[in-house]
């Protein structure tokens, strides 16, 4: 469960035990955009952890479990999903180009991936 705003200040990310992560534009309140985490980590944590703005705002990466997923920021596409960590993903940051990310999970192993272009 977290939150935070866009670089740019307008909008804000929030990630849910619902197992969504949610964009609000931060003056009206009003609910932008859902990504739904199809993949439930277990029936005693279904819920993303944490989401994440890449700098740009253009992508959303989710977080639930040791899976992550990439959206499109405007139109809610799913790009690209990261699979590979053996426990929780802990964090994640995207690159400032935004061509890549770096996850870090409690399994102790970092993994750099490479990004589509947006």
């Amino acid at each position: 469960v977290s939150a935070v705003f866009s670089p740019a200040g307008g909008r804000v990310l929030t990630a849910s035990r619902d197992n969504t992560a949610k964009l609000w534009d931060a003056t009206t309140g009003d609910l932008l955009r859902d990504f739904v985490h199809e993949d439930q980590v277990s029936v005693h944590e279904p819920k993303v952890r944490s989401a994440v703005l890449s700098p740009s705002g253009r992508m959303v990466l989710t977080v639930a479990g040791p899976t992550a997923k990439l959206w499109n920021a405007t139109t809610g596409d799913r790009l690209e999903t990261f699979a590979g960590h053996f426990r929780h993903i802990a964090s994640a940051v995207f690159s400032h180009d935004e061509k890549y990310l770096i996850t870090c999970a409690l399994d102790g192993r970092a993994k750099l991936w490479r990004l589509p272009r947006v």
